[in-house]
């Protein structure tokens, strides 16, 4: 993945072997500081590096600091064909080409997030930025040059009596810009949310307007409602529910419309150690002035988990994406030998409709696969 401004490049670099190194160290009340390295070497040239140091410093019963610090180094492979028709796209001030024509450069990305929690009165403020020459291979951030700064605050109501358990209020403001200081995204948002003593039910809703920026194009007057319902109705069965409905930028057509999409998912367990979750989302926009349609589709997500032991258990996830034409399968089994001692085996595989025959309605192909391994183990001293 080549990460741009406003959007990521998808390309097939082949074959590769990674390496990840993690450790951390915890001390104090609930404090931690750690460290990890990346490293991804391409069979046919080319490399991307991570170092990062990360912490969490809790300052007192409520309040703590999250952060994080992350140094890149890439160096592109020097191969034209892998990259062909990406010829226009520039990063850095245009400074930097995102074909793979052997470039090598640095970036840098900088998280940190102070928070209060309480039974009562909650809240974080967080600002993060990466850099315009950032890139990870190992991890997955599809943009650069941004800095966002974000307020976020709740506050817990616990009534005595009657059928509500929890009431929350809550409002965010959400700002980003650029590392030249162009206002891309505002945010702004009050909404509710609770939960009910009758089988675990839960209920939010919001309002949020804002405005935004893409290709030197601005957006105005945005905004969006939201309404939520979830119960877990039993030991057997449990659903979620939200609606969205309101006036969002269309970012690849950069055409304002009036977006819908409803996300719905069931939790079924038919046996002790076995839970099936079935999950659609469904998305559907029209432009505002024109009517005409902008996207309208579907994905479907399966994801079924059995624990054949204490230390052993499966995980199939398959995913099918009517928007991209595309099937994701992925298995993974893990063994655990204690909470932070873990051994993970998995892989990847994804499917296409490469038909282009307009004659020929499908016709499948894979278009990627992965091989993986994970081993976590705890060091006590």
């Amino acid at each position: 993945m080549i990460p741009l401004e406003e959007r990521s490049l998808i390309v097939n670099s082949g074959k590769s072997t990674v390496n990840v190194l993690r450790g951390s160290r915890g001390f104090g009340d609930n404090s931690m500081l750690g460290f990890i390295v990346t490293d991804r070497r391409l069979d046919g040239g080319g490399s991307g590096t991570i170092a990062a140091l990360d912490g969490r410093i809790r300052l007192s019963k409520n309040y703590s600091i999250d952060g994080q610090f992350i140094a890149s180094h890439t160096k592109e492979p020097d191969d034209l064909s892998i990259t062909e028709g990406l010829e226009d796209f520039r990063f850095d001030n245009e400074k930097r080409t995102a074909v793979f024509d052997g470039e090598s450069f640095y970036g840098s990305a900088f998280i940190t997030r102070l928070n209060r929690d309480a039974r009562n009165w909650n809240f974080f403020v967080d600002y993060n930025e990466v850099s315009p020459t950032y890139r990870t291979e190992t991890g997955y951030d599809p943009w650069i040059d941004y800095r966002n700064f974000t307020v976020w605050t709740g506050y817990n109501i616990y009534p005595e009596s009657g059928i509500f358990e929890r009431i929350t209020p809550q409002s965010y403001t959400h700002r980003r810009w650029n590392f030249d200081g162009v206002r891309k995204i505002e945010e702004n948002n009050l909404g509710l949310n609770g939960r009910i003593k009758l089988a675990q039910t839960h209920f939010n809703a919001s309002f949020g307007w804002g405005y935004e920026s893409w290709s030197g194009v601005d957006f105005d007057d945005l905004w969006m409602i939201e309404v939520g319902l979830g119960s877990r109705v039993s030991d057997q069965f449990g659903f979620d529910f939200d609606l969205h409905h309101g006036q969002r930028v269309a970012r690849y057509a950069l055409v304002k419309g009036n977006e819908t999409s409803v996300n719905a998912s069931i939790t079924l367990k038919p046996a002790d150690r076995l839970v099936i979750e079935p999950h659609l989302n469904f998305a559907q926009s029209h432009n505002i002035d024109t009517g005409e349609e902008i996207f309208y589709g579907y994905i479907t997500r399966t994801r079924i988990q059995y624990q054949a032991s204490r230390e052993l258990s499966f995980r199939l996830v398959v995913q099918y994406n009517d928007f991209r034409q595309s099937w994701d399968i992925d298995p993974l089994l893990t063994y655990r030998v204690s909470s932070f001692s873990v051994l993970y085996v998995g892989s990847t595989y994804d499917y296409g409709n490469v038909a282009t025959d307009a004659s020929v309605q499908s016709k499948w192909k894979m278009t990627s696969r992965q091989f993986f391994m994970k081993l976590q183990y705890l060091f006590q001293t």
